[in-house]
């Protein structure tokens, strides 16, 4: 294949004339092409202007509203004056679920509080994920780094930190997985395999694991599918060796979730499968959602 070197600016200059003779705004077309382009200068090529294709091909098709009135729906901020943490929390969470009610997603950042991951544990309803994070002083913040392919350096990670939550998001994308399937396949799915493991020696202590899926492992991608956003419709087969590995690593969960007990929760686009026992807190039956 005939390769030719082009400038980055006459690239997002041609890039984003290319999305306004789509019928895409000029504001929308420049921000597009200022970050495919961009993400191809930092060395990150898949999600750079390879994709193009794809937009394109999305827009044409309607999947891409050309001139869409966007707005803030979803996220608030909560004050919570100094108050104890877990009065603050509550009010949160209801909030956030009163939020994902009506957009799907509900994001409560509340300030001057603390002590509110309680609640995560607690006051979720039925059908809820949520997730929790704090901002704490740098000097009580340990970290380190390990690479995910060296399983003993994994293992002294899970030793020296004081893990209990893990969320994985270690991936090789497609156009890196069509180019090396045996690498893609060693990065995403043994790799999965390897984190499964240390869980299961750490299963005393590690209270929720959540990996990225995507809906590449069900076929095409969800605007594609009739239950668009609901999961319904999207029984195809993989169209690539990067969905044909996520599929595995969901089957994989569910497999140590049926004979280990390791709860998971892999999270796609409007896709979300949970292989996770309620713990049986105040009377609560356990069950397997």
């Amino acid at each position: 294949m005939e390769s030719k070197r082009v400038g980055a600016q006459p690239l997002q200059d041609w890039t984003a004339a290319l999305f306004r003779a789509l019928g895409v705004s000029s504001d929308s077309a420049l921000a597009a092409a200022d970050s495919l382009v961009d993400a191809d200068l930092r060395g990150i090529g898949t999600h750079g202007v390879v994709r193009i294709p794809i937009y394109v091909e999305r827009l044409q098709r309607g999947a891409i509203n050309k001139e869409p009135q966007a707005r803030f729906t979803a996220a608030e901020l909560l004050e919570g004056d100094n108050g104890l943490g877990q009065w603050v929390g509550a009010l949160a969470i209801d909030r956030a679920c009163e939020l994902a009610e009506r957009a799907g997603i509900g994001i409560v950042i509340a300030t001057r509080s603390a002590a509110v991951r309680w609640w995560f544990t607690t006051w979720l309803p039925a059908g809820v994920a949520g997730n929790s994070c704090s901002a704490i002083p740098r000097a009580r913040s340990p970290s380190s780094v390990a690479t995910f392919l060296d399983r003993r350096a994994l293992e002294r990670l899970f030793i020296e930190q004081p893990i209990s939550h893990v969320i994985h998001l270690a991936a090789w994308l497609t156009p890196d997985c069509q180019r090396d399937p045996y690498r893609g396949c060693e990065i995403n799915v043994l790799g999965t395999v390897r984190l499964f493991e240390l869980l299961r020696a750490n299963r005393e202590r590690i209270e929720g694991f959540a990996f990225a899926s995507f809906v590449a492992a069900h076929g095409r991608e969800v605007d594609d599918a009739p239950g668009s956003g609901t999961g319904e419709g999207m029984a195809g087969e993989p169209e690539t060796f990067y969905g044909a590995f996520k599929r595995a690593i969901e089957s994989i969960a569910k497999q140590y979730w049926l004979h280990y007990g390791i709860p998971s929760v892999a999270l796609a686009r409007g896709r979300r499968f949970v292989f996770k026992a309620a713990a049986p807190r105040r009377g609560r039956k356990r069950v397997c959602r």
